[in-house]
């Protein structure tokens, strides 16, 4: 004797197919997921610096604003790193010796800086998986 199958049965059966098919799935649409909470990166803005401060900040979407930045050689530059975020993050130029880091929401480091060095040089932030989910810019010291 055959035992008709229940609706209500049929329907999770299906339902849990789904989701293993769904978690095995992956292939080149997984690697370039966005994950959950994050934004795509806005486009890049540059502040253009000739003495005086720069004023930057780091958020929990895990990105610097602005992300570049073009300073004259020679002439003495103010970083001013603000955390936006609850996250702790660093703003890293490891060519030119630049690491300040924040702690904490409203958090505030800054150190006044002058550059001999010239070329166009990778800003990270250092905290781990920060720099790989896209918290990067360029520092650029003009002649």
């Amino acid at each position: 004797m055959v035992r008709p199958v229940r609706p209500a049965l049929l329907l999770t059966l299906l339902g849990l197919a789904a989701l293993a098919l769904a978690a095995c799935g992956g292939g080149a649409a997984a690697a370039t997921a966005i994950p959950t909470g994050a934004t795509t990166a806005p486009a890049p803005t540059t502040a253009q610096v000739s003495g005086g401060a720069i004023n930057v900040s780091g958020s929990d979407v895990l990105r610097f604003e602005p992300s570049t930045f073009k300073v004259k050689a020679g002439q003495p530059v103010t970083i001013v790193f603000t955390d936006k975020g609850v996250l702790n993050h660093t703003f890293t130029v490891a060519d030119l010796a630049v690491n300040l880091e924040v702690a904490k929401q409203n958090d505030v480091a800054r150190q006044t800086f002058t550059f001999t060095k010239t070329g166009s040089f990778a800003l990270t932030c250092t905290v781990v998986g920060h720099k790989e989910a896209g918290m990067v810019g360029t520092f650029t010291v003009e002649p």
